[in-house]
């Protein structure tokens, strides 16, 4: 999604640039606005997923909840909860939050080497910090350098 929207704001500082020059034939300015509607297109349909996983992820805090706010209220399905005005901070809570899982969801850790599995490397060692890759390839004896 971050880079659609690299891809829009280049998109309108080039129509602004075009918008000053003269474009009496008109087939530019044409080109131009089914290039912005495209890509108007593509952002709607790369955001489409990221709300129905806040919704799915919203519906799973409610059913773990209870259904139920702090309160004791019944908490709203997400459609009229992320419609609702006075919940629009909450719902853009949700909506980062989804972005966050679905760029997490769509990295590739690489998996392990068989050189780094016989070393006795940890299985999930490519998705761990970097402090905690340093500390396991020290307890493993494997540093070539100490980092002082």
């Amino acid at each position: 999604m971050q880079d659609i929207q690299t891809i829009k704001e280049a998109f309108d500082a080039l129509m602004m640039q075009r918008s000053s020059l003269d474009m009496d034939e008109g087939t530019d300015g044409d080109k131009l606005e089914d290039a912005e509607n495209a890509l108007d297109r593509l952002a709607k349909k790369a955001q489409r997923p990221v709300e129905e996983l806040a919704g799915q992820m919203y519906t799973a805090y409610c059913e773990a909840v209870g259904g139920v706010a702090y309160d004791g209220k019944p908490l709203p399905a997400w459609p009229e909860f992320s419609t609702d005005p006075t919940k629009q901070k909450q719902a853009a809570g949700w909506l980062a939050a989804a972005k966050v899982a679905a760029l997490n969801a769509t990295v590739d850790t690489p998996a392990l080497t068989p050189q780094e599995r016989a070393k006795g490397r940890s299985e999930n060692y490519h998705s761990m910090s970097s402090e905690d890759q340093w500390a396991e390839d020290k307890r493993l004896g494997i540093l070539d350098w100490d980092g002082k």
